[in-house]
């Protein structure tokens, strides 16, 4: 016979587009049927907050009504080819075991009980389409052609079944005949060919709610299903237990159209608004493959298996009571060992039913297909690759609903810990993953599944970690490594009503768990359920995916650092009624998103989550953007759409959380954000502050860097543009150590219902991060991986230039990491010891371009080395000014006439996460190259120190110096080694414009006649000779935005200049290589001018500059 492609000829060549469910309020929608049809009614605070919802997930439907096999004309049948033998004429001797003669084909056409049935190579049995034919047998092995119907001619009748009977093998070693295991065996070279008629869709979703009480529904599509087949109705709740679910089975009374009439009322509410809608499902077929009544006692039903060198095509076709639990191998439908089928072997617009392990498995075979088809009622995982080698296999338009756990864990939490439990293989669970089973069990993720739904299970959909091909797949697959495989596609899914077991971190969606045999191929298998071991692959990209009813949505443990990037991604996402959207680890990204706490299914609102945390930053290390992210009723008491991660004192945060774009609708200002305020002795992790209050009074160290960055001032709601978000952790709450850390200016607005500043950047200002470790460090350093180590991490506290009330707490329990504003903003280090003679600066994320200008004290006459590690190490040159430090990318310090070094960090070399026209600052710098970005000082001094904190930038005069010191310095022998001797002080001044190159957005005014002030945008101008509208490419990267140029005024060179006394000093010091000689300029300005602003200074208050270049 021809080979069939597994295509249905009829299909339509676009798929059906759908961006939601219909509303109740479509023209057409919820007509009045008579009494028995009840539509849900909405709260009426509801309807405006639903009106705004527009959806982002687009997804894909099957066909409908027409595209099946339904009422297409029949070709090729091959119950109707001539030259068929009639079967009954083997039954002629009484035998019970009857092996099919290869000089047929034989023809089927009454009902038989046997012990066994054999259809041998070259032998050929056919069924005839008659209804309620069947065949009973203990087991039947296929090496010829069994075939019931064809892909052009579906056998039509209704009840034409396999009936297997018996108990096979249960209670005994597994047999190796295949007529004493309960199934149909297909072997090498057998074919075995099932098409039953295909009705269109074989499942869709309710187009409006159906309220308890209602005989009538109405669907998404029309269909072609007929009356006195059986639907089910799948749960809106978040409960789905065998003892506990709102899944009902009813028989269809009525058909017309889209609607159909139901033989009961219903017992539950079944939500289908314009967020999402239950699925319902068709639970009949004209073909059933079936175990007999007694399964049910021992849960040891009938199972099918295709095994190598054969091939099998099923269409249509229903498996009841199949699959012998807790027996490897018996499942409903198993594709077994068969390589890569080249889309020969596939299912489709099958169903499974009431099985006992499993339902459509896919084991060592490739490029085959699971297509439109459904499994309820389902013991153990349902679709499921088996052994982690399988590839390039689709599963489209499927859906999983009613998954049961096998031998349920007392406890999955572990205490609430990451890590989950521990799970072995043991008699009473061969597999240990079906501990946590779910709807689609994904062991490799080079396979693609479109347009499916998970209703149930402990997941919908899981990736676990798969480090080496499993079971009988090891031996000829050694170096085989399943978790290197990037996803090939995951598009339009659905998850809901899972994640509820595992209280921590269950999930509809779980990407992470563990699963390895400690003896490769064994099949002794273990599963850690939690964060194991980081995958090898990265780049999970899933479209327009939709999610409800669950803990979390989806869970994203991460990948390892050499993994393709970015790790995870959600584009078109929708989450509803979820405790929380998603949890992602690694470089991450939420593109085009919708994120509902609470929708109108009132159906089930005391059993959905009760509050919604719409999305929890992570602690560390990340790299996450959320753009064009829509929050919905985020206002019950506990909602907040954001909230940073404070638990620890050593996982803290760099510059990782970007978002762009968000809209809040039905969503109170006050449940936007929230900063956590934790306490230190109350960390998760084991540090020197862990459960030591007195030692530790205060607010955990990862509170008082928490940040997020705003790019265009959406969350904040103003038009200042791009914010930066920073915890207001001050000092009452830290021990005084910790005060106005993210207070960049007066501009700056305190958000204390949210527990953060919001500053404005003005297009200039980023967040970096810094390790600060004592000693000069050339290789990784251990506490890297420890995150705390008190002998090297140096304590103090940081200050921004200026303001001694604007501090960080240093080495708090431990840790170097520091996260703080930059770049307009100094940070001064003051060490509680005095200074080190040897410190390391790891630059973990660190701007490309401007830089941060560090300070910190030293002895007077100390001599210094100060070294550039990018990773390789280069001597930074003294220079003779600050204004040397500014004006060098980073190759320059100072030391200035009280002692004070110096220096600006950069790092060229850094680059961006990017994602929905967002750029972020990379991180995790400190591994780079396996040395880390780094700035090694040197210094010949160390101990006691005054504290003496520089002049803000903006205060920096003419001369480059800062108010408090001046201080010219000429190298000596080694341009990166010099001592001081502190000179008088001064102060410089400019006239009352800006000076060229400088921000005249206020001043609008420029000193230098040939320049001219042009603005960029509302925040931002410059004193430049020329301007081109658009972006200037010699913009840094982080600032190229569009110049408009429009011209704010002319230069003015009307203001005075200041007046100017200088006094030279020399002094001479000796030290063991070095003699330098220090003058000293002291500048005095008039009144009026000295409050001008330095360079790079805001002047929005000022309207003036000090700096005349």
């Amino acid at each position: 016979m021809a080979q069939q492609t597994g295509l249905l000829p009829m299909l339509p060549v676009c798929l059906l587009l759908v961006a939601a469910s219909v509303r109740a309020d479509a023209p057409g929608a919820c007509r009045s049927q008579g009494s028995s049809f009840i539509q849900l009614q909405p709260a009426l605070h509801r309807v405006a907050s639903e009106a705004d919802y527009t959806p982002a997930a687009v997804q894909k439907r099957m066909p409908g009504a027409g595209a099946g096999t339904k009422d297409a004309p029949a070709s090729n049948c091959p119950h109707l080819q001539g030259g068929l033998k009639d079967f009954a004429g083997l039954l002629a001797g009484g035998s019970q075991d009857i092996s099919v003669p290869s000089d047929g084909p034989y023809l089927l056409t009454a009902s038989v009980a046997l012990r066994s049935l054999t259809v041998p190579a070259g032998a050929e049995l056919i069924f005839d389409d008659r209804e309620g034919l069947m065949l009973s047998a203990a087991g039947v092995h296929v090496l010829g052609t069994l075939r019931l119907g064809s892909p052009s001619c579906p056998l039509r009748s209704q009840g034409i079944a396999i009936t297997f009977t018996g108990q096979g093998d249960f209670g005994r070693s597994k047999s190796t005949d295949p007529l004493g295991t309960k199934g149909l065996t297909v072997g090498d070279g057998g074919v075995a060919e099932f098409f039953g008629v295909r009705h269109a869709p074989t499942w869709t979703r309710l187009a409006s709610s159906a309220a308890p009480g209602a005989q009538e529904v109405e669907l998404e599509q029309q269909v072609d299903w007929e009356v006195g087949q059986e639907v089910v109705i799948m749960t809106t709740a978040w409960t789905d237990e065998p003892s506990s679910h709102e899944n009902e089975v009813r028989v269809i009374t009525s058909v017309s159209g889209s609607r159909i009439g139901l033989d009961r009322p219903l017992e539950h509410g079944h939500y289908g608004g314009p967020e999402y809608s239950a699925e319902v499902a068709l639970l009949s077929r004209s073909i059933t493959l079936q175990g007999d009544e007694g399964s049910e006692a021992y849960r040891y039903g009938g199972h099918s298996i295709c095994t190598t060198g054969s091939e099998c095509r099923f269409g249509g076709v229903a498996a009841v009571r199949m699959g012998q639990e807790n027996v490897m191998g018996r499942y409903p439908f198993h594709f077994h060992m068969l390589g890569d089928v080249a889309g020969k072997s596939y299912l489709e617009d099958c169903l499974v039913r009431r099985s006992f392990f499993r339902a459509f498995t896919l084991h060592g075979t490739s490029s085959s297909r699971v297509s439109r088809s459904t499994a309820y009622d389902i013991s153990g995982s349902a679709y499921y690759l088996e052994d982690g080698i399988e590839e390039k296999n689709l599963f489209d338009f499927n859906l999983a609903a009613f998954v049961h756990i096998i031998a349920r864990l007392g406890d999955y939490n572990a205490g609430g810990g990451q890590r989950g439990v521990t799970v072995r293989t043991e008699p009473g669970r061969i597999v240990p993953t079906d501990a946590t089973a779910v709807g689609f069990y994904c062991t490799n993720a080079g396979n693609r599944w479109v347009g499916n739904s998970a209703s149930g299970g402990f997941s919908g959909f899981h990736f676990p970690t798969v480090p080496h091909a499993l079971g009988l797949s090891y031996a000829g697959n050694e170096d085989y490594e399943p978790d290197t495989k990037e996803l090939l596609e995951f598009d339009s899914n659905t998850a809901h009503s899972s994640g509820k077991v595992w209280k921590a971190h269950g999930a509809c969606i779980y990407v992470g768990g563990r699963l390895w045999e400690e003896s490769p191929g064994s099949g002794d298998m273990t599963y850690q359920t939690g964060r194991s071991t980081a995958r090898q692959s990265g780049r999970f990209l899933f479209t327009n995916t939709k999610v409800f009813a669950c803990r979390k949505g989806t869970l994203f443990w991460g990948t390892k650092w050499y993994a393709n990037k970015p790790d995870f991604m959600l584009e078109h996402f929708e989450a509803h009624d979820v405790y929380r959207s998603s949890s992602q680890l690694g470089d991450t990204f939420m593109v085009d998103a919708v994120i509902s706490a609470h929708t109108g299914n009132t159906f089930a609102q005391a059993d959905l989550p009760p509050v919604c945390e719409g999305f929890e930053l992570y602690d560390t290390d990340m790299q996450t953007i959320l753009a064009d992210v829509t929050f919905r009723n985020f206002d019950r008491p506990g909602d907040v759409c954001i909230m940073d991660m404070t638990h620890s004192n050593i996982y803290k945060p760099q510059g990782m959380f970007h978002s762009k774009g968000l809209a809040f609708v039905g969503t109170p200002l006050a449940q936007r954000l929230r900063h956590v305020h934790r306490e230190a002795c109350k960390t998760y992790h084991s540090d020197p502050c862990k459960n030591q209050c007195g030692k530790c009074p205060g607010l955990a160290g990862s509170s008082q860097i928490a940040n997020i960055i705003d790019v265009d001032g959406s969350v904040v709601g103003w038009n200042q543009g791009e914010a930066i978000l920073g915890a207001d952790d001050s000092d009452d709450e830290t021990n005084g150590r910790t005060n106005e850390w993210w207070r960049l200016d007066e501009s700056c607005e305190h958000r204390d219902v949210w527990g953060f500043w919001a500053c404005p950047t003005y297009g200039q200002r980023s967040v970096v991060s810094l390790y600060l470790l004592k000693g000069i460090i050339s290789s990784t350093p251990p506490v890297f991986g420890s995150r705390t180590d008190e002998s090297v991490a140096p304590v103090g506290q940081l200050f921004h230039f200026g303001h001694s009330e604007r501090k960080l707490d240093v080495g708090f329990a431990g840790s170097p990491m520091v996260t703080g504003p930059c770049c307009d903003v100094g940070w001064y280090l003051r060490l509680d010891g005095g200074a080190l003679s040897e410190l390391t600066i790891y630059l973990d994320q660190m701007v490309p371009t401007g830089g941060l200008i560090l300070s910190t004290s030293y002895p007077l006459g100390a001599a210094f080395t100060v070294q550039r590690c990018m990773p390789n190490c280069a001597p930074v040159n003294l220079g003779s000014s600050l204004q040397d430090v500014l004006d060098a990318p980073g190759t320059v310090y100072f030391v200035d006439g009280k002692g004070r070094l110096f220096v600006k960090l950069l790092h060229e070399g850094n680059g961006y996460f990017e994602a929905g026209g967002v750029r972020q600052l990379r991180n995790s710098n400190r591994w780079n190259g396996g040395k880390g970005i780094r700035y090694l000082i040197q210094s010949s001094f160390a101990g006691a120190v005054a504290f003496d904190i520089p002049a803000p930038l903006s205060d920096i005069g003419a001369t480059g110096t800062t108010t408090g010191a001046s201080a010219t310095t000429t190298p000596a022998m080694s341009s990166s080694t010099a001592t001081t001797t502190a000179a008088a002080s001064s102060t410089s001044a400019a006239p009352s414009c800006t000076a060229s190159w400088g921000n005249c957005r206020d001043t609008e005014c420029c000193t230098d006649p040939a320049m001219t002030c042009y603005e960029k945008n509302q925040w931002y101008a410059k004193c430049k000779s020329s301007c081109t509208p658009g972006i200037n490419p010699s913009d840094p990267p982080e600032y190229q935005t569009e110049w408009s140029c429009n011209v704010l005024s002319d230069s003015s060179g009307t203001t005075p200049p200041p007046t100017t006394t200088t006094t030279a000093t020399t002094t001479t010091t000796t030290t063991a290589t070095t003699t330098t000689t220090t003058s000293a300029t002291t500048t005095t300005a008039s009144a009026e001018v000295s409050s001008c602003s330095g360079k790079w200074g805001g002047c929005k208050n000022s309207r003036c500059c000090k700096h005349q270049g």
